[in-house]
């Protein structure tokens, strides 16, 4: 549950984002403010973690983010609970560098399957150009990777 201080807070910041008479969108500097403060202060304490808000309402998320090795950063080390939706949870940046680098060789894998799959297709129409039919076919000539 949000606290008294930190719903006086986000009423303050509302009044201020009231208060300011520019046209189109409401600012929401104040309000980011108070959600980035926490984990600003939490990222300089702790450099060898990262941090991120996760929606405790949603137990999915919760779930995928400790299955990415994140755990919930408890209020005597710093955490923070906004509201009764949004907790500070950290982990290791060593095991996030791997999730990033992981889904990096998998993007990088995805953007080559084409030619892969083309060049498989090539040397099955070789292989049967020789079999079937007595061709001799060079794959490199058949193959046009541009």
């Amino acid at each position: 549950m949000a606290t008294e201080g930190t719903k006086k807070l986000i009423e303050d910041a509302a009044r201020l984002e009231r208060k300011t008479g520019s046209s189109g969108a409401i600012p929401r500097t104040p309000k980011q403010n108070i959600i980035n403060d926490p984990i600003d202060a939490y990222d300089a304490k702790n450099p060898e973690r990262v941090s991120r808000l996760v929606n405790i309402k949603d137990p999915q998320k919760v779930a995928s983010r400790k299955a990415d090795g994140y755990v919930r950063v408890p209020e005597s080390e710093g955490g923070v609970q906004l509201g009764d939706e949004l907790a500070l949870f950290s982990a290791p940046k060593r095991v996030r560098e791997e999730r990033v680098a992981r889904q990096q060789e998998v993007n990088e894998a995805r953007l080559g399957q084409h030619k892969t799959e083309m060049y498989h297709a090539v040397e099955a129409v070789a292989k049967e150009m020789r079999d079937k039919h007595g061709i001799p076919v060079n794959t490199d000539r058949l193959f046009v990777n541009e």
